[in-house]
């Protein structure tokens, strides 16, 4: 039992993650109060649920590959993950947080998150949701490349902006 244990320490509720799974997908104006609610939760608390496997899987990762309506609460759980993107990243459960919250923020957030991952490379190569990680982020081309690693993520979130425009 450690600090980051929070309010999540004594488990989730495998039914309560899933309704609220099923109401993250709800229109954007009826899951706000929902929202709201987990992104004030404390630091502790949203790395103890991400590192949970229901809380992760139910809960964190359905808003964070939610709508774009939801840009705002993805972006703040990205800065309230700031400094713990390491200790995710080995985390058998929240490596997938980490993957999510990668793939749904632009560019510039993602160097951000890479800058992070960089300081804890060898803990990340060392557990095997960390090698996940490194290869999701391309964290080696980052480190040798980064102008290059920049501009193709760049690409991309421009790409998904278009094909979003278009449909």
């Amino acid at each position: 039992a450690g600090a980051a244990e929070g309010i999540w320490g004594a488990g989730v509720s495998p039914n309560g993650a899933r309704i609220i799974e099923a109401a993250l997908v709800l229109h954007p104006t009826a899951s706000r109060p929902l929202v709201d609610s987990l992104v004030a939760l404390p630091v502790p608390d949203l790395v103890s649920l991400a590192t949970n496997p229901w809380g992760s899987r139910s809960v964190l990762e359905p808003l964070l590959s939610g709508p774009d309506d939801l840009v705002w609460a993805k972006q703040r759980i990205f800065s309230l993950f700031k400094g713990k993107w390491c200790a995710l990243a080995v985390d058998r459960f929240g490596t997938w947080a980490v993957q999510k919250a990668f793939a749904a923020v632009d560019a510039k957030r993602k160097a951000l998150m890479a800058d992070e991952l960089v300081r804890g490379e060898r803990a990340l190569a060392g557990a095997p949701s960390g090698r996940h990680v490194l290869r999701a982020t391309r964290l080696d081309h980052f480190k040798h490349q980064r102008d290059s690693w920049v501009a193709s993520f760049a690409k991309e979130t421009r790409k998904a902006q278009a094909m979003g425009d278009l449909l």
